[in-house]
């Protein structure tokens, strides 16, 4: 075997034996062989009946010394997302996409109609020397990108042209959407749903614990049967969502009508009825949740749980990637921080107890420790972490008491920016801008722990704010009036966890770890 992987003129020849004796035995079981199927993008989907040894043997016959195909130029070093690598002349690997075979299938694509033509020749030409049929009935091609219809040809026989087509239940589109493929998902799961009706989602003797279970795998698999090749906008991803909580809604015998409502009680203004304040639909941000997990992370005995408390920080980072992508500047950076007290919080659990958890980090159930473990609450990490060395007063370190630290900061400055939409009009009657509140909160909270280049950049972010009545939204109010009950309720709740925070900090001396 090793003489044969130097040699390419020992591997010709044994190919070259090996071939000759499948022709001679292909004349007795090999003339009534057929092609079927076909699918193209400037793409024939060819389907062959014959013994997969054939597969390979007739595609380098065919294709072998063809110039034809989509030629892709990859680099594997340096990042992704580096437009610079597009421009690289060294280092480049060059790969000619020209067929693909599925199961017993086979594609082939091109950039033109001539070329495509000029494939299907050769592959016709292959098939006559193999002594291979082709059931021209079953071979459609399709065109993606193009609005001129393809007139491509086997022996003046015209194969037809589909704007769509589905091979072991997935569709592709001439648009190349997934909307088609997820219309057809949706109606599958649906049917799955329907038919499980009355002997589960309604059987009362069954638990929802036992339902979901039923669920996950005959109505998602469903659903998300191919989903590791999809590349979903934000609107297909939402169409999912909401089929998915359309069928919980189902099984968990939940109306449309019953929405959950957050009782204020305790932190409203004193002068007036405490708001109402309900779930706001089509956003990832929720006010309603964000108050949920505030008030859920204040534990007894002047502390705060750290699960509920991040689970807050989920939401308030969706309300910043709300505000546009310029805001990842700040959000990025909190969003490490939070994901790192997961980190440490699930490495300190396997250590103690040997069972790791999700490597991920995305999550927070009962394995990552917060739950249950010294990272549950913040004086519990505090305490821990000094006992064990992690905290360093002159330099710094990756501890969760210098992670919550700037935590505590950032939450500072989404306060006083909400403060200041709370706030009423100046002397002339006008309202601060998004981008000044957050200027001047930031000037507060954040500016004397950041450098001068980051202060620079940071007024880059704020001109890029939208406006007043696009935060007036995303907290689901109409107009000014409206947003003031709901704000001071936030703001109450985010100060409540600030002052927390503040205390114990402030205790341990840690409000200025470097």
């Amino acid at each position: 075997m090793a003489i044969l992987k130097r040699s390419p003129v020992l591997r010709y020849l044994l190919l070259s034996a090996m071939l000759a004796l499948l022709l001679f035995f292909s004349s007795f079981w090999l003339p009534n062989s057929g092609i079927r199927d076909c699918d193209s993008a400037w793409q024939p989907c060819l389907s062959f009946y014959q013994p997969k040894n054939f597969d390979l043997v007739t595609m380098e016959h065919a294709f072998g010394s063809a110039d034809e195909g989509i030629l892709l130029h990859t680099q594997s070093d340096g990042k992704l997302f580096n437009p610079a690598h597009l421009r690289a002349k060294t280092k480049v690997r060059k790969v000619m996409l020209r067929d693909f075979l599925f199961a017993d299938d086979a594609a082939l694509v091109a950039h033109s109609e001539e070329h495509l033509q000029n494939l299907l020749n050769r592959f016709s030409n292959a098939c006559k020397a193999f002594r291979l049929s082709i059931s021209l009935k079953k071979m459609k091609v399709m065109c993606q990108g193009s609005k001129a219809t393809p007139a491509l040809t086997i022996k003046d026989y015209t194969l037809d042209v589909v704007l769509q087509f589905t091979y072991l239940g997935s569709t592709t589109s001439d648009n190349a959407s997934l909307d088609v493929k997820l219309g057809k998902r949706i109606r599958k799961a649906a049917t799955n749903m329907a038919k499980l009706s009355a002997r589960v989602w309604e059987n009362k003797k069954l638990t929802n614990q036992t339902k979901i279970a039923v669920y996950h795998p005959c109505v998602m698999s469903t659903l998300l049967y191919g989903s590791d090749s999809w590349a979903t906008y934000a609107g297909q991803k939402k169409r999912l969502h909401t089929f998915h909580m359309r069928c919980l809604h189902c099984i968990l015998s939940i109306l449309w009508t019953d929405k959950p409502e957050f009782n204020s009680d305790g932190w409203a203004e004193s002068d007036g009825a405490p708001p109402l304040i309900k779930e706001c639909p089509g956003q990832s941000f929720q006010v309603l949740h964000l108050l949920q997990h505030l008030k859920s992370s204040l534990a007894q005995e002047n502390d705060i749980l750290l699960e509920p408390y991040l689970q807050s920080w989920d939401q308030l980072l969706n309300f910043m990637d709300a505000l546009g992508p310029m805001v990842s500047f700040f959000s990025q950076k909190v969003r490490e921080k939070v994901l790192l007290i997961r980190k440490l919080s699930l490495k300190h659990h396997t250590k103690a107890h040997g069972k790791p958890g999700d490597p991920s980090g995305l999550q927070t159930p009962a394995a990552f420790g917060l739950k249950t473990g010294v990272y549950r609450s913040v004086r519990s990490m505090v305490e821990a972490e000094l006992k064990a060395g992690m905290v360093n007063f002159s330099r710094q370190t990756n501890s969760g008491c210098r992670t919550l630290l700037r935590l505590h900061r950032s939450q500072l400055w989404l306060k006083l920016m909400l403060q200041g939409l709370a706030d009423g009009p100046d002397t002339d009657g006008q309202y601060k801008t998004p981008g000044e509140l957050s200027r001047d909160a930031y000037k507060v909270a954040l500016a004397p722990h950041h450098p001068w280049v980051l202060r620079q950049a940071a007024e880059f972010v704020f001109l890029a704010l939208p406006d007043r009545k696009f935060f007036l939204q995303l907290v689901c109010v109409q107009s000014q009036e409206e947003a003031v009950p709901v704000l001071k309720v936030v703001i109450s709740a985010l100060t409540a966890v600030h002052q927390r925070n503040q205390q114990i900090l402030d205790q341990h001396s840690m409000l200025d770890l470097p």
